[in-house]
């Protein structure tokens, strides 16, 4: 392998910090990647290792073409993988990138989607296998040989109601040469505020407060994200690196003080004044990934290492903004003077892992192929309060994880009505300091009696730690928030108690599922349909309620404090464990893709549905069990039985038509601690999304496209602008569900661009 002849040389360099690190990396290694492309055309006598896993050797549920692709009408990998997860119901994949495990995909996310050649969607049983979670399906993404762009897009969203205007641009270069790969991605958004007094049609003007249209309802922010990422073929080895760094910043109004608009600390005025107080949030994150894999014989291997860290600040100032005190009934219960919120946190972690997987003997039906994975992590969490000098924390954990797999074929393809069975194992053994041990294993069973037909069985079992953070954060309490009490409905001034919980536990889960999977053809239409009932039970079950209703209140009343009268006057809502939470399931979904008779035009259809049967919570009470689906504890939305999506495309030479649908049942929830019967009715929803898209080429006189495409979104969010409607047992609009709350956006026009550049 040749030496980088660009190589920077820095005698005297020191790097002392993780982002100077990353940094320097980026802009040292470019030139090294574009030597790297520079010798691959150069040297046609190399031998390169491709090191991609075939995808054939494990089954595949579904499948995407590149055809299928388009029709998605992705502008990045990223919005592609978003697009498939709402698809897939809201769940998430677990994602492998030519058939290969990445320490991280934050840059593989910001490439073009016109790079992937095909995406297969691989059953969760077999997830354990790559190191994977086995609770969650497999997207991998195969990547085309041979791809090079340097594009830029552009786009804007905007609520017809107004305010809340969300804009983003990026920048966006990539190079992929079979297993060589360049790409880098600049991205900036912004987003305006949305207040209460932008939605004035929203709220019931005679049952709020004065100091409601001050309150944010969707914070104004701004980011700006640099990713980069670099593969290489060194000796034989596949070799990834990403460098990925974020700043973010957030300003919300929620609380309020008594001033008198002169200044935040003293009162003067014989006639005071309320004056809003902002709080901002500021962070920064780095990271920086390697992945090296390759073949020692029929082993497979990959080793991985991650280091990341993150800062963030909270602060808050006065607002220029007043408000007559006389026009609050809340007036007297602000505080007198401003109160700051001032918190510094950060973090590092450092993550290394090494796993192989090969097959282990074989047998009639096959070969039995197992894999290991051991990983070792260590992570400091920071945290200072300048206001609080007590309050500063500095905390580390290390976590050291064993994982396990084997896939054992029963019977083979070729037996007759048998057909091909396998049995595949996992198990997890995870040590956490100042936790013990975390065991997890899973068992599934598959059957494929035919070639486009199987079914699998499962049970997952797995305890798992909650994040550092939700133990180690500081403890911030926030006085003057306006909320609704739900209660009474009335609107109160709270101290609202956030951050870590020290005392919380680890959650146990065990999942059994039964799936049945179709994935074939029916002539020149592409099928694939999915149906699976699943049943969970989570023991020590961390539950934290946004919208808290008065079960909730009655069940957890530590989390709520109130004054002699009544009044509430603190809320905690920091995260805390249950007991036990069971909930059984059946979720469906069918696609289908195919062309248009005798034209160039193709179509691609997308549906899913969910049936939630039951979800209930036993209670510390003995024999107090509360069923979820009838009485949530979470307000804001119910809990719908059943909902169903459904996602329709159609694409003709340069134009690209995308219809969506989402529906959710109608529910009512009792609430049994009111003195007379007393419900809630959550309506039901069904929006409808849609899209158009158009490629601009220039055309040569033999009617081929040539240049470089514009292609042009419009796209509408909840074309015909319902929004969720809840109303109680006399009819009326409980304050705490004013569609303001619900839902303050509506529907939202997007408009975007992509130039080839």
């Amino acid at each position: 392998m040749k030496a980088c002849k660009n190589a920077v040389r820095t005698p005297g360099l020191t790097i002392r910090r993780l982002d100077e690190a990353l940094i320097a990396s980026l802009f040292f290694l470019w030139p090294c990647a574009a030597d790297a492309f520079q010798i691959e055309a150069s040297s046609e006598n190399d031998i390169v290792v491709t090191g991609r896993r075939p995808a054939s050797d494990v089954p595949i549920v579904d499948h995407y073409s590149t055809e299928s692709i388009n029709n998605l009408g992705a502008i990045s990998i990223g919005e592609v993988i978003a697009r498939l997860e709402r698809r897939n119901g809201g769940r998430s994949f677990s994602i492998l990138v030519n058939g290969r495990r990445l320490a991280n995909i934050s840059d593989i996310r910001e490439i073009p989607p016109e790079a992937l050649q095909k995406i297969d969607i691989i059953d969760r049983s077999h997830a354990g296998i790559f190191g994977l979670d086995p609770n969650s399906n497999v997207l991998n993404l195969v990547l085309k040989p041979s791809f090079n762009a340097i594009s830029a897009d552009a786009s804007v969203k905007q609520p017809t109601e107004g305010a809340a205007t969300n804009g983003v641009t990026n920048l966006r270069y990539t190079r992929i040469r079979e297993e060589r790969r360049l790409n880098a991605s600049l991205s900036v958004q912004g987003a305006a505020a949305l207040n209460a007094r932008d939605r004035p049609g929203l709220f019931i003007s005679d049952r709020n407060d004065a100091l409601l249209p001050y309150r944010t309802l969707l914070p104004s922010s701004r980011s700006a994200t640099l990713t980069s990422g670099i593969a290489l073929p060194i000796a034989g080895i596949s070799t990834n690196i990403s460098v990925e760094a974020n700043s973010t910043a957030t300003r919300q109004i929620t609380r309020f003080f008594n001033g008198n608009g002169t200044s935040p600390d003293v009162q003067t005025s014989a006639e005071a004044v309320v004056r809003g107080i902002i709080d901002e949030s500021r962070s920064r994150s780095y990271q920086l990934s390697t992945t090296a894999s390759g073949n020692l014989g029929r082993l497979s291997w990959t080793a991985e290492m991650t280091g990341a860290r993150t800062e963030s600040r909270t602060g808050s100032m006065a607002s220029r903004m007043t408000v007559n005190a006389s026009t609050s009934a809340l007036s007297a219960l602000l505080p007198n003077k401003f109160e700051a919120l001032d918190v510094d946190s950060g973090g590092d972690s450092l993550t290394a892992a090494l796993a192989g997987t090969g097959p282990l003997l074989k047998l009639p039906a096959g070969d039995v192929t197992g894999s290991v994975r051991l990983s070792r992590s260590v992570q400091r969490l920071r945290t200072r309060s300048l206001t609080n000098p007590d309050g500063s924390t500095l905390f580390r954990q290390h976590r050291s994880r064993a994982h396990a797999a084997i896939d054992l074929p029963i019977t083979g393809s070729d037996q007759p009505i048998v057909g091909q069975t396998s049995l595949s194992a996992n198990g997890d053994y995870e040590y956490v300091t100042g936790v013990g041990v975390l065991p997890a294993y899973d068992l599934s069973l598959s059957w494929q009696p035919i070639a486009m037909l199987s079914l699998s069985i499962g049970r997952t079992v797995t305890k798992a730690q909650p994040p550092l953070g939700r133990n180690r954060d500081p403890v911030i309490s926030i006085p003057g928030v306006l909320v609704v009490d739900n209660t009474n409905g009335q609107n109160v001034l709270v101290t609202r108690i956030s951050g870590g919980a020290p005392d919380l536990r680890a959650a146990g889960q065990v999942d059994q599922s039964a799936r049945l999977n179709l994935n074939g053809s029916i002539g020149a239409t592409a099928l694939s349909a999915t149906i699976e009932y699943a049943s969970t039970a989570i023991v020590q079950p961390i539950i934290f309620a946004a919208y808290p209703t008065p079960l909730f209140q009655q069940l957890f009343p530590a989390r709520f404090t109130r004054d002699a009268s009544g009044r509430l006057t603190a809320i905690d809502v920091r995260p805390f464990n249950g007991t036990e939470e069971r909930r059984k399931q059946i979720r469906s979904t069918v696609h289908a893709a195919g062309h248009f008779a005798g034209s160039d035009g193709d179509w691609d259809m997308n549906i899913s549905h969910g049936w939630l049967l039951s979800d209930r919570l036993r209670t510390e009470v003995p024999g107090r069990i509360i069923d979820l689906l009838a009485t949530p504890l979470d307000g804001i939305q119910g809990t719908s039985r059943m909902t169903a999506n459904l996602d329709a495309s159609a694409s003709y030479e340069g134009l690209r038509l995308q219809f969506g649908s989402r529906w959710r049942q109608a529910t009512q929830a009792r609430d049994i601690t009111a003195a007379q019967p007393y419900s809630i009715r959550y309506g039901p929803l069904w929006t409808i999304d849609t899209e158009i898209s158009y490629t601009f080429r220039r055309v040569d006189h033999a009617g081929a496209a040539e240049g470089k495409p514009l292609r042009v979104w419009l796209s509408v969010e909840n074309l015909l602008g319902r929004r969720l409607r809840v109303t109680d047992s006399n009819g009326a609009t409980p304050p705490a569900f004013q569609q303001g709350f619900t839902d303050p956006t509506g529907r939202v026009i997007s408009l975007r661009m992509s130039k080839v550049l």
